[in-house]
Parts: C-alpha cells; structure tokens; sequence
C-alpha cells in the first residue's frame, strides 16, 4: 500500500485521476514545482491523507479532511471554495497565499 507518492521537481500540471485509487496515501509531496495545480484536483477518496504539499490555485476537493495535519501552499481562492473547515481540527501546518497572475505589465515611469 503506498503512503507517500513525491511527484516534486515535475513538470506535471494536473494531478493525475489515478490518484484517487491510492486509498491508503497518507502525503501528497508534489513541492519543488514551479507550475501550479490549476486544474481540479479531486482528493475526496484519500481518507488516509495527512500531509498535502504543492502549489494548488485550481479547484482542490478534500472529503473526510479529519486526519489532514498538512496543507501547503493553497490559492486564497481555493482556500475560499474549500465548505468543511471545521474538518480540519488536525491541520497543524497551512499555507494560504493570493494567486494573481498578471497578464499585462507596465512599468511606472519614476
């Protein structure tokens, strides 16, 4: 039974479906990416997760979040889409930041 999956320094961009199949994963180390998890990453099945790293700005699904100690680093508007904060009475270590990209910049004149 797997426990720890370390997809970091990848040029992965979406965390792969299979991964809901990993019943028994306790930490998702996807750190060390300079992409972002834009897309939704569904990890409702994974009842036996507790650390959760990586830099996720899309949609992020957590089911039974009771056991997760870790949550790091996660888009303010992800943060916000997230219903059962109260699940989270274990969360030991999370990191929240404001994702905006920036599409067109100017510099100021001085």
């Amino acid at each position: 039974h797997l426990r720890y999956l370390g997809i970091a320094d990848t040029s992965i961009w979406n965390i792969p479906d299979f991964i809901s199949n990993l019943h028994f994963l306790q930490t998702l180390d996807a750190s060390g990416n300079s992409n972002y998890f834009q897309g939704r990453t569904d990890l409702r099945n994974l009842t036996s997760l507790r650390h959760v790293i990586g830099r996720f700005v899309g949609e992020l699904l957590i089911g039974d979040a009771v056991n997760l100690q870790t949550l790091r680093t996660i888009s303010s508007f992800s943060w916000s889409k997230l219903t059962k904060h109260e699940l989270l009475k274990n969360l030991r270590d999370l990191e929240i930041y404001d994702y905006c990209r920036v599409v067109d910049q100017k510099r100021a004149p001085l």
